[in-house]
């Protein structure tokens, strides 16, 4: 009866350690993906820094002189001669 419990008993650790043993494994895969999401994510957030302070640039240079037809950067320009040509001319009346 000793040696049947025995049995009985190693049967049951083993399938017990087998079972901890595949818990491990997949403990350490999720580990493995958590890690590797980490780091890509890592470098998304970089990346977006980046794209972030791209378009900060961009959106400066869009509010300072316009879009592509020109106007604002146009209008700014033909303001900033008018003000030189007024001071000119005023410069000769006096």
């Amino acid at each position: 009866v000793d040696s049947e419990h025995v049995k009985l008993s190693h049967a049951e650790t083993t399938q017990a350690l087998e079972q901890t043993q595949n818990q491990l494994l997949q403990v350490q895969s999720a580990l493995e993906v958590d890690a590797q999401n980490k780091q890509q994510f890592s470098l998304q957030a970089a990346n977006l820094a980046q794209l972030q302070q791209d378009y900060e640039q961009w959106h400066l240079l869009d509010k300072l002189l316009g879009d592509a037809t020109g106007k604002k950067l146009r209008n700014w320009a033909q303001t900033q001669t008018l003000k030189i040509l007024l001071q000119y001319a005023n410069h000769q009346l006096h």
